[in-house]
């Protein structure tokens, strides 16, 4: 067992700490780092974030006991492993290619000139295979059958409990 402490020491010099060596030659190496850092203090003050950070640290263990009781809701618990199926559908896809094709679909979204033509009158089968012949047209349906494909397949294997191919 230990012993306990029957005398404290006291320093002298008015108990100033003596300054660690080297602080100034760190500063002056880290000065950009510190310089961004400060003004990222800056921003965060500005819009009420360090002020919240501030609140939710010193307030720690009221706001874990929040977080504990609402994660141990059901809807806590579907928040979690929703995040995780994410997460990990998200680790799996080539993130720069699906934000390329993220912006050919919406630049497809957008009308496009000639659109309003089919306003009037909706599309005959001539129309459709005038614009089947379109190549652009062809290749966007191929991606979009190509799709159509590996989403029925998924959705036959979880109806038949079998694990999709990959």
């Amino acid at each position: 067992m230990a012993e306990p402490i029957r005398m404290v020491k006291r320093s002298v010099g008015g108990g100033e700490q003596p300054a660690a060596p080297g602080w100034q030659e760190m500063a002056a190496k880290y000065a950009p780092a510190l310089e961004e850092t400060l003004e990222l203090l800056a921003v965060l003050r500005e819009k009420g974030i360090l002020r919240t950070l501030r609140d939710v640290a010193a307030s720690g263990e009221e706001v874990l006991e929040i977080l504990v009781h609402q994660v141990n809701t059901q809807g806590g618990k579907r928040l979690l492993k929703n995040a995780v199926a994410l997460g990990e559908v998200l680790a799996s896809v080539d993130l720069q290619g699906a934000a390329e094709t993220a912006k050919i679909v919406a630049e497809g979204l957008r009308q496009p000139a000639g659109a309003r033509e089919w306003e009037h009158r909706p599309p005959g089968m001539m129309d459709l295979f005038r614009a089947i012949r379109d190549p652009d047209v062809a290749a966007g349906l191929l991606i979009l059958l190509r799709a159509a494909k590996v989403i029925g397949a998924a959705a036959r294997g979880a109806e038949a409990g079998t694990a999709p191919r990959p």
